[in-house]
């Protein structure tokens, strides 16, 4: 179970355009290919736009579970205080939110470097001033 709250969670099973093995509970976006629909690659940048969290641990082109939007377990790659904004890593784990980061939501539980929490996963679009 991927979260204390399934029926509040928007998850879609999509394909893995990465090796996403080692990325669960880590950030991932959208893949930019023209036929990826529904394809999720890794993250490559601190603090960028991400689009779901990868549930399971696809291999390249096998099928995976990510959440859109709601509670769900993350990776954290640093320590977050709980009800603080989150954005990705470069590897995906989360970190505290700083100027000019994506939002990727917020911590429900404090975060600490390779330990998995809970956070309100919403992509919303928001950039930290």
């Amino acid at each position: 179970m991927s979260s204390d709250f399934p029926q509040m969670q928007v998850v879609i099973t999509g394909l893995a355009g990465d090796d996403l093995s080692t990325d669960q509970f880590r950030a991932v976006k959208h893949s930019t290919t023209a036929d990826a629909n529904n394809t999720f690659i890794g993250t490559t940048a601190q603090g960028e736009r991400v689009h779901a969290v990868c549930l399971d641990e696809p291999t390249t082109g096998a099928q995976g579970r990510f959440c859109l939007f709601g509670p769900t377990k993350a990776r954290f790659g640093a320590a977050v205080a709980v009800g603080a904004q989150v954005t990705p890593q470069a590897d995906g784990d989360f970190e505290l939110a700083a100027s000019g980061d994506f939002i990727a939501g917020f911590a429900l539980e404090t975060g600490a470097d390779g330990r998995i929490s809970r956070i309100f996963f919403n992509p919303a679009g928001a950039s930290v001033p």
